[in-house]
């Protein structure tokens, strides 16, 4: 039986919906524009679940965006509060593992 994913508020029945969902919010973003409101709390309840989330967050995120990443796919990218930017897998943050 599936296991329900939590991220911040929001409960998805299945890791799949979970998935669906978090596609949606990085399809409907414009690149390289700030996520702003409700997606960026999101984005940031899910990426404390990433396996190296300390890392990731760093000072702390100023923003996140949406960015081609290689094979012309998209991803999240983070800027943190000092500038310093790294992109997170959030497959990784739904699995809590590398």
């Amino acid at each position: 039986m599936a296991k329900p994913h939590t991220i911040g508020s929001r409960t998805f029945d299945t890791q799949a919906a979970a998935v669906a969902f978090i596609q949606e919010v990085l399809y409907r973003h414009p690149l390289l524009e700030p996520i702003r409101g409700d997606d960026h709390a999101f984005l940031l309840e899910l990426l404390k679940k990433h396996p190296r989330a300390a890392e990731k967050i760093g000072v702390g995120v100023k923003h996140f965006t949406v960015e081609k990443a290689e094979g012309g796919t998209q991803c999240f990218y983070i800027t943190r509060a000092d500038g310093s930017r790294s992109d997170f897998s959030f497959m990784k943050c739904l699995r809590g593992r590398d």
